[in-house]
């Protein structure tokens, strides 16, 4: 026996097997994370969501929105959840929890957060702060394929790369992930074009955009327009 048998639901995730149990009066899940190598149960807890993120778990806790002397606010921003991050060995990572974190690592090891007094920036698997100058920027959006969208205090988009250097300038209405060797932006004259990652344009469409993928570290992209 590997786990012991005492778990509502038991999923194989990576390298890690997780049991979770629901307790119906409380709505409150209970995770227990175990290693597979060594069947070591490395971390337990109530959380909201725990998600595996290659070497990383990372968890979600929730605090209920009824108890306002409880949840985390940022200006007009109210944040109802909190994130930590672990390692394979279930040591927490991260001083601080953070109010939000988007996605995942990726390719390129670096995922956005938000701390608790608002300041965003990315972190590390090993959940140290990247070391760049974001201070111009008022959102920053993940990583794909070497390229991060990040919004000006202009309102307009453009893209870092992985040393935090601007590489696209802040030209665009809207931007979204790289994927198969371009990215889909938008103009402020109500066109899309796909650019390179050297911001030269492959293609202008003139159609109103349908759906397209959005599809973090993509190989391939596909788009539809609306004739």
């Amino acid at each position: 026996i590997l786990l012991p048998v005492e778990y509502d639901r038991v999923i194989v995730d990576g390298s890690f097997y997780i049991g979770m149990n629901y307790n119906n009066k409380t709505e409150e899940r209970s995770y227990s994370i175990y290693r597979q190598s060594d069947s070591k149960q490395i971390l337990n807890g109530v959380f909201n969501n725990v998600v595996v993120d290659g070497v990383n778990i990372i968890t979600q806790s929730y605090v209920d929105p009824k108890d306002h002397q409880v949840h985390n606010s940022i200006g007009e921003a109210h944040y109802y959840t909190y994130y930590d991050i672990y390692n394979v060995d279930g040591t927490k990572l991260n001083s601080e929890s953070y109010f939000d974190l988007q996605g995942d690592f990726g390719i390129d090891g670096l995922i956005p957060v938000i701390d608790t007094q608002g300041g965003h920036y990315y972190i590390d698997r090993q959940a140290k702060t990247a070391d760049f100058d974001l201070s111009e920027y008022q959102a920053i959006e993940g990583f794909s394929n070497g390229l991060a969208a990040v919004q000006g205090k202009n309102g307009q988009y453009g893209y870092i790369n992985t040393q935090g250097k601007l590489a696209i300038p802040l030209m665009y209405k809207s931007a979204n992930y790289f994927q198969g060797g371009t990215a889909l932006v938008y103009l402020e004259g109500g066109q899309y074009q796909l650019i390179t990652p050297d911001n030269q344009v492959v293609t202008t469409f003139t159609k109103s955009l349908g759906a397209y993928s959005s599809e973090k570290d993509g190989q391939e992209a596909s788009y539809s327009f609306i004739v």
